[in-house]
Parts: C-alpha cells; sequence; structure tokens
C-alpha cells in the first residue's frame, strides 16, 4: 500500500543501544561511567591500575572478571564497587557473547562534541529558516569545535566584507544618481506654442505632423 513504510532490504548485524538489557549496552558509555566512579574515589591518570584493567573489561569475560575482582578487592573504592556490584550480572553476558559479534563501532565518542554544537545552536534553533545560511553556519561550529576559528582572522574577514559591500552600494549609488540625471534630461517639461500645437526636441524624437480637422 501506498504510504505505508516498508522495511530496509537486508538486516542488521549489529544493534547498540543504551540502557536496554535484551542487547548489547554501549560499551563506550559503561567506560565513560565506570572512569568517573573511579575518579570519585581517587584513582585517575594514564598509570592507574585499575584504569588499565578498566580498558579491557569490556572485551572478555577474563577482562571483566580481572577488573571485578580488582575493584571488590579494595574496601575505599565505594563508588566504583558499587557501580561493579550493579553491572557484574550484565557485564558477565555480555563479555562471554562479544567474541561472536561482528566488528562495531560506538558513535558515544561524538557525544561532547554534539552537546558543543547543541550549546551553541539551541537558543537559536526557531530562527533557522534558510538552508544555505545554516550550512555556512553548521561550518563555522565545526570549524569552533575543531578549534581552528581564529578570532582574529575572522575579524579581517568580516571586515574585509562589509568594507567590499559598503564600496559596492556607493558605486551603485553614484550609478543611479547618473542615471536619475541622464533620465531628467530626457524628460523636458511640454512646451506649447500660441496655436496649442505642442513643440519636441529632436533629442528626443522628431516632431509629428498636426492632425487636420
Amino acid at each position: 500500500m501506498e504510504g505505508v513504510p516498508r522495511p530496509l532490504p537486508g538486516q542488521p548485524e549489529l544493534v547498540v543501544y543504551d540502557s536496554d538489557k535484551a542487547i548489547h549496552l554501549c560499551e563506550h558509555h559503561l567506560y565513560n561511567n565506570a572512569k568517573k566512579h573511579l575518579r570519585e574515589d581517587g584513582q585517575e591518570g594514564w598509570g592507574n591500575t585499575y584504569r588499565t584493567l578498566l580498558a579491557a573489561a569490556g572485551r572478555s569475560p577474563e577482562g571483566w572478571a580481572a577488573f571485578r575482582n580488582a575493584v571488590l578487592s579494595e574496601p575505599t573504592l565505594t563508588a566504583t564497587g558499587a557501580w561493579v556490584r550493579h553491572w557484574d550480572g550484565d557485564m558477565t553476558e555480555q563479555t562471554a557473547r562479544r567474541a561472536s559479534m561482528p566488528p562495531h563501532y560506538s558513535t558515544g565518542a561524538l557525544d561532547p562534541h554534539i552537546a558543543a554544537v547543541r550549546q551553541q545552536l539551541e537558543r537559536r534553533r526557531w530562527t533557522f529558516r534558510n538552508l544555505p545560511r545554516m550550512n555556512a553556519l553548521l561550518g563555522l561550529v565545526r570549524l569552533h569545535v575543531n578549534r581552528r576559528d581564529v578570532v582574529a582572522n575572522w575579524a579581517k574577514l568580516l571586515t574585509r566584507a562589509v568594507t567590499d559591500e559598503q564600496e559596492a552600494w556607493a558605486a551603485t549609488a553614484d550609478d543611479r544618481r547618473k542615471k536619475r540625471l541622464r533620465a531628467s534630461l530626457l524628460n523636458e517639461k511640454p512646451h506649447f506654442l500660441l496655436d496649442g500645437s505642442r513643440t519636441y526636441s529632436l533629442r528626443k524624437h522628431p516632431v509629428p505632423p498636426r492632425a487636420t480637422g
């Protein structure tokens, strides 16, 4: 039936979704959340033992077991220990089937950049009506996120654009004044003779013959 949505051909090899225990959980967010709890417990830095174990915790049952046992054996890791106990069952099952899954990637690393774009545009979203201008604006935001927007350079470009526009407007304004002057020279006031006939300038057109009645 026309208008009824139909599925795309083929079948996805893998579906990743946050907070759904029926399918694979996002490893990026799990890693970031565990890292946050380790930081709360005073464990941070790339050389940290728990951070090193965490890097491999989501890849295999052995990796998860090593991280879990290390965390739970240290009573001072209260925040991380609570997090490990909460996810232990799910992570044990998920890491057990991970080797049979096809290669997969997460878009979670884009979250901070998307948040930065949203922060720039959210309050102005009601003004977005022009597609070319919107694309140009997104280009500027991309430069900002990538730290390529040098303020001094943009100031020079904007100043040059405004100056060029002003000069173009002044030039066209001068042209318009010249056109109005030429038009005023051609548009002469009508001049009538005593017999009521009208005279014409030769620079406009020849005098038409008088009508005879």
